[in-house]
């Protein structure tokens, strides 16, 4: 079981204050995997997702449902001024299933994505368009105008392996690693981000020939997170500097996370000693 009783999301980050509350249980019993999570912010974001395999039987059922307001936690996470509908729907069994992931957020902004499952192999393939975002929202200004999402994952015995691709004009994130559902773990879940043009991360920050490794393990709901970034050029307001990088893992203290950061930079430049 999985639950997140307050995540805080900074204005900078949806456009204002949200929070989001989710709950996930799994139950892996005599060849039978099980999943249910709920999810809720505070702007009236609803999410539901169930999963009931029995392989043994060839027996899958899957569905998503997401329904959010225009000024909801994934409205401002996307940088869209418009109502989000999210749908998974499908029909097969568990050696043969086949079905589609849809979803609309206005003015053509819209995902079509190819789902499929084989004896535990799901597949996910298709395009994103993202249109043209409020520039402020650095997650939808870099995924902008459209991206395209391949994922696969094999799971068995409870333990699932992931690898996939995102792939925009101005990012590349690859992912790999595993999942233990019945432990609830992240197990070396690897991500990999390459941001090589010159990308606005926040209002007066900038960074320029970006990439991040980052490798999540251990408990889903405080996992350790080591990471390693490096940019070229990062801009903070008038201080410009060359050559950054920074590195560190999260330390989580009475379910709060802390992450120290240990930089250095090979020139800086805007300092007026």
């Amino acid at each position: 079981r999985l639950q997140l009783d307050r995540v805080v999301f900074d204005p900078a980050i949806t456009g204002e204050e949200q929070e989001l509350q989710l709950t996930a249980k799994a139950r892996i019993f005599e060849a039978r995997a099980q999943v249910d999570a709920t999810a809720q912010s505070s702007k009236g974001d609803r999410l539901a997702v169930k999963l009931d395999a029995v392989p043994d039987k060839d027996l899958l059922g899957l569905a998503l449902r997401f329904d959010g307001p225009r000024d909801g936690l994934l409205a401002g996470l996307i940088g869209v001024d418009a109502p989000v509908e999210m749908r998974i729907d499908g029909k097969g069994s568990w050696t043969k299933w086949d079905g589609t992931f849809a979803a609309d957020a206005g003015a053509g902004r819209r995902a079509d994505l190819a789902l499929s499952a084989r004896n535990g192999r799901f597949t996910a393939i298709g395009d994103v368009a993202v249109g043209q975002p409020d520039s402020r929202n650095m997650i939808a200004d870099v995924l902008a105008p459209a991206f395209r999402l391949d994922l696969v994952g094999d799971f068995a015995d409870s333990i699932g392996k992931v690898e996939g691709s995102l792939v925009a004009t101005k990012l590349r994130m690859d992912v790999s690693g595993s999942v233990d559902l019945s432990e609830s773990l992240f197990r070396k879940m690897i991500v990999n981000l390459q941001m090589p043009q010159k990308v606005a991360i926040a209002n007066g920050f900038e960074s320029e020939g970006a990439s991040a490794k980052f490798v999540v393990d251990g408990a889903m709901i405080e996992p350790r997170i080591d990471y390693a970034i490096s940019t070229k050029r990062f801009r903070v307001g008038e201080f410009v500097l060359t050559g950054l990088t920074a590195q560190g893992n999260t330390q989580f203290e009475n379910g709060v996370a802390r992450i120290p950061v240990m930089a250095r930079a090979r020139r800086v430049e805007g300092l007026d000693f």
